[in-house]
């Protein structure tokens, strides 16, 4: 499956321009948004644009991030798109699931969450996931914010993807982290403010060694 990956639009109508770009040009079979959507609502704009992106005859997954509202996963589900916050989902042979929100962060948002709360939600989600998405990148993965000087990702994502290892984590959350890491057979891809024009580009088939790439 290709997929194509995008984080952090924060309601940046330039953001569908350019996703419609490669959507032309690659024909990814999906694609998965890593949350924040948008900018601190309204959710209206998230399923706008989960619409336009479904009429251009793909699959769209995703979850909220902390600056949107919590029902933005409503709002994905409305625009025609798949949610995947606290979900398992099978599209074809590929199993995605995700969590939206992140970890408490220094500045008020929308939708922050305590470690305790990130693990019950996690907790059974993760048996033979392919694609794991997060808008929160585990700890030490993606996470390095320039203002805090250091990681920031969440310990309790991180010890439970390394117990269940799914084959790629998509996630978003810390704009300037945007990279591809690989640790121990699993892929991390954070593809960047998707509202500066960033992405990334997801290969994955169940049972097979996954590949990511930035755009």
């Amino acid at each position: 499956m290709k997929i194509l990956a995008l984080a952090d639009v924060h309601g940046n109508e330039n953001a569908l321009y350019k996703a419609s770009d490669w959507i032309r040009k690659h024909r990814p079979d999906a694609v998965v948004l890593a949350g924040d959507i948008t900018h601190f609502g309204p959710e209206a704009w998230a399923e706008r644009f989960v619409r336009a992106l479904v009429d251009q005859d793909v699959t769209v997954l995703g979850v909220p991030g902390n600056c949107d509202p919590p029902e933005v996963s409503s709002a994905i589900e409305r625009g025609g798109g798949i949610s995947l916050h606290e979900k398992r989902v099978k599209v074809g042979s590929v199993v995605f699931a995700g969590v939206g929100g992140s970890n408490p962060t220094p500045f008020p948002t929308l939708y922050s969450r305590g470690e305790e709360e990130l693990r019950t939600a996690v907790e059974g989600l993760l048996k033979d996931v392919d694609v794991f998405v997060s808008h929160a990148p585990p700890w030490g993965k993606n996470d390095v914010a320039h203002r805090v000087g250091g990681h920031t990702g969440s310990k309790e994502l991180a010890r439970l993807l390394e117990e269940w290892r799914p084959k790629v984590v998509v996630t978003g959350h810390i704009h300037e982290a945007r990279g591809v890491q690989e640790e121990d057979g699993i892929v991390y891809i954070n593809p960047g403010k998707a509202g500066a024009g960033n992405g990334g580009w997801v290969e994955v088939e169940h049972g097979e060694k996954a590949r990511a790439v930035l755009l």
